[in-house]
C-alpha cells in the first residue's frame, strides 16, 4: 500500500496516528498485534475503496456490529451521518 499512498491518505492516517497516540510509522510495513494491528488493517482495506457507496456499506455493517454489541461502554454509539 505504501507505493500506492496519496498525499490525502497520508493526512488521514497522520490524523488517526494522533487520535490514537501511535506513531505514523504504525501504518506502514507489518501491522502491529492487538486492537491497532486490527484498526491498522481496517484502515489499509478502507483506504483501498473509493467508490462512496462501497464505504457508505462499510459504514453500515460496523454500525450494525457496533450496535449488536451493545455499543462498548466509554465508546459512544454513532449514527451514520452525524460524523
Amino acid at each position: 500500500m505504501t507505493d500506492r499512498i496519496t498525499a490525502h491518505h497520508q493526512s488521514v492516517l497522520s490524523q488517526l496516528a494522533r487520535a490514537i497516540d501511535e506513531p505514523l510509522e504504525t501504518f506502514f510495513g507489518d501491522p502491529p498485534e492487538g486492537d491497532v494491528g486490527e484498526l491498522f488493517t481496517l484502515v489499509q482495506l478502507w483506504l483501498a475503496i473509493e467508490d462512496k457507496q462501497a464505504r457508505r456499506r462499510v459504514l453500515k455493517v460496523a454500525q450494525v456490529e457496533s450496535e449488536r454489541a451493545g455499543c462498548r461502554e466509554g465508546v459512544p454509539c454513532v449514527e451514520l451521518g452525524s460524523t
